[in-house]
């Protein structure tokens, strides 16, 4: 099994907006003026589905190519109910993340049923991003905290 590392550095100062870099590149991450940010960027969890996303079309085109077959497009719809007041610290009675996430995929190319089927599996299980939703990954939390 070939194992890669993929790391990042996220910043913040004194408010939710957030600078992540990510190789060369720099996204900022930020929350709406109602969970306390300044909607200066999408938040953690639009971004989470966002990385659905794009991990569904990056493997989808990858494996449409391995199958021999180009999909001349491909649309996902993402959505999910998260629990705001787990966020907001009123109740813990549920998990605070998302409770379902549901995905609909559109794609178009010359393909049978059977291979949209194949395609379809093999997008499911080959996609990093809907592995670690789907199946426990362990978190470790390695603090540093510092008073001043």
């Amino acid at each position: 099994m070939t194992m890669a590392t993929i790391s990042i550095k996220a910043e913040s100062t004194d408010t939710p907006t957030t600078e992540v870099h990510i190789g060369k590149h720099k996204i900022l991450i930020d929350e709406p003026a109602l969970f306390g940010g300044n909607d200066l960027a999408p938040s953690p969890v639009e971004f989470l589905l966002a990385s659905i996303a794009g991990c569904i079309s990056a493997i989808g085109h990858w494996q449409a190519s391995q199958m021999g077959i180009r999909i001349e497009h491909l649309v996902t719809h993402i959505s999910g109910q998260i629990n705001s007041d787990a966020f907001f610290g009123k109740s813990y009675e549920k998990r605070c993340g998302f409770q379902k996430i549901e995905i609909q995929i559109k794609a178009d190319a010359f393909w049978s049923e059977e291979e949209k089927a194949v395609w379809l599996d093999a997008v499911m299980k080959r996609c990093p991003v809907i592995d670690n939703i789907s199946n426990q990954t362990m978190v470790e939390f390695l603090p540093d905290l510092k008073g001043m």
